[in-house]
């Protein structure tokens, strides 16, 4: 882990995204994500290029791929209302663990959630759920997670 830093923050400002719900393996998230997107399309609804969230239910050690669950978005521009019931709006608000990280998310995301829990685990912090929630943003070839955990 390379000098990763884990701060507690309050997120007053409620962060906005429009998703669904999916049911199966986490590595199939940026094809959910293109489900998402062409929905938005579908109801000429903009949405930004290069930044989506996910919301990650279950720890993939603990349950077969094909049963986790998550919710996957994007943020749209000057958060338009989305008039379709596919199609649900998730604010983050409150307290949470926080991080960021930078490179492949392969390697990255994992070290980031590691620092995570050892904070947890050194400050004997209870969080609010194990759902990690994570934005991620691709600018210039390369991607930045930010990594959440309820508090």
């Amino acid at each position: 882990m390379s000098n990763i830093t884990v701060q507690q923050i309050s997120i007053v400002q409620p962060i906005k995204a429009v998703g669904k719900n999916f049911t199966g393996d986490y590595r199939q998230s940026f094809a959910y994500i293109k489900e998402v997107q062409t929905l938005l399309d579908a109801l000429s609804v903009k949405w930004i290029p290069n930044k989506v969230l996910g919301i990650y239910y279950d720890h993939p050690a603990e349950k077969k791929a094909e049963d986790l669950q998550s919710f996957q978005g994007v943020f749209t521009e000057n958060e338009q209302v989305i008039p379709t019931g596919a199609l649900s709006t998730i604010e983050l608000a409150g307290s949470f663990l926080y991080t960021i990280v930078s490179g492949d998310p392969t390697q990255t995301i994992g070290e980031g959630y590691a620092a995570l829990f050892e904070y947890v685990g050194r400050h004997a912090i209870k969080l609010k759920s194990n759902a990690g929630i994570q934005i991620v943003t691709l600018e210039n070839g390369m991607a930045q997670t930010e990594i959440y955990l309820e508090l």
